[in-house]
C-alpha cells in the first residue's frame, strides 16, 4: 500500500514547478564576495574539465520560442558569460531547431559547437542533462540525456581548443541573455557543476537517482557548485540579497535566481522502485 500511495503522488504532474516566461528579460547571477569571486576564477579555468548536470522540463519547444521572439532565438540553459556573439562565452548548454548543444568561443566569437544528431528538445517531461567536456579535447565531449549517451558531432569547430581567459566578466552560470535570443521557457531543478569530468557510471547514478541532493554524494572532491533550486528559494543572512538559491558545496557561492526560475522543492518523476 505504501508504494501504491508514492506512485499516486509522484504521477502528479510538476509539484510546484515555478518557471520562466519567455520575453522577460532574466540575467541571473552568481553571488559573493571578491574572496568567492577569486576562489571561482581559480578554480574554473579556461583549460578545466567540466561536467554540468541539471534536470530542465521545457514548456517551449524551439520552435515555439522562435515565433515568440523571431527567428534565430534559442534557448539557453546554462552558461558562464554571454551567448550568442558577446565575445564573453566560456562555455554554454543551449538548445537550438530542437537540438540540444554545447558550445564556447575561442578566439572571440569563433565558436566551437557541438550538437545531437537528432531532435533532442521534449516537452512536458522532466528530462536529465548532463555534459562533460575537457578544453583542447574535443572528442571529449559527452552529452548524456536520461543517462544515455547521445550521438552527436561538432557543427562548428572541432573542440580543440583552448577556452577564453578567465576574466571577471565571466560572472554568469544560469544563461545570460544577448539581444534577442536565448530565453528558455520551462522548469530547471539539480543545477551542479564538477571540475572534472565525470564517468558514465556516476552520470547514470544521477539521472537514475531521481531524489533531491544527490550530487552531493557525487565525486564531492571535484564538485564546484549545486544548487537545488527550489521552488521556494534559501534565504540566508546576506545583507540585501533576497530570492537566493544557496549554494550547497563548501564555496558557498549563491545563485540569485530573481523569483523568476526555480526548479522543485520534491521531484515529481517517478522514483525507482
Amino acid at each position: 500500500m505504501k508504494s501504491l500511495l508514492i506512485l499516486i503522488v509522484s504521477a502528479s504532474s510538476c509539484l510546484g514547478a515555478i518557471v520562466t516566461k519567455i520575453g522577460t528579460s532574466d540575467f541571473q547571477t552568481t553571488k559573493g564576495t571578491v574572496a568567492r569571486q577569486t576562489l571561482l576564477f581559480a578554480q574554473m579555468t579556461n583549460q578545466t574539465s567540466l561536467t554540468i548536470s541539471c534536470w530542465v522540463k521545457y514548456n517551449w519547444t524551439d520552435a515555439g520560442v522562435n515565433s515568440q521572439l523571431g527567428a534565430g532565438a534559442f534557448q539557453g540553459l546554462v552558461s558562464k558569460g554571454a551567448f550568442p556573439g558577446s565575445g564573453a562565452l566560456q562555455f554554454g548548454l543551449f538548445s537550438a531547431s530542437e537540438k540540444i548543444g554545447f558550445s564556447f568561443d575561442s578566439p572571440v566569437n569563433t565558436y566551437h559547437t557541438w550538437s545531437t544528431t537528432g531532435n533532442s528538445v521534449q516537452t512536458n517531461s522532466w528530462m536529465h542533462l548532463a555534459a562533460s567536456f575537457t578544453y583542447s579535447n574535443g572528442p571529449s565531449f559527452r552529452l548524456f540525456i536520461n543517462g544515455t549517451n547521445s550521438i552527436g558531432s561538432f557543427v562548428a569547430g572541432n573542440g580543440n581548443a583552448v577556452g577564453q581567459t578567465n576574466a571577471v566578466s565571466y560572472h554568469n552560470f544560469l544563461y545570460q541573455k544577448a539581444p534577442s535570443s536565448s530565453f528558455f521557457g520551462g522548469a530547471m531543478s539539480e543545477l551542479a557543476i564538477w571540475t572534472n569530468a565525470l564517468s558514465t557510471n556516476q552520470i547514470y547514478q544521477l539521472a537514475a537517482s531521481r531524489v533531491k541532493h544527490m550530487p552531493l554524494q557525487i565525486s564531492p572532491a571535484t564538485l564546484l557548485f549545486y544548487w537545488p533550486m527550489d521552488t521556494k528559494p534559501h534565504l540566508p543572512t546576506i545583507t540585501g540579497e533576497n530570492n537566493i538559491c544557496r549554494d550547497l558545496t563548501s564555496t558557498h557561492f549563491d545563485l540569485d535566481a530573481g523569483g523568476i526560475f526555480y526548479g522543485e522543492r520534491v521531484l515529481s518523476y517517478q522514483p525507482n522502485e
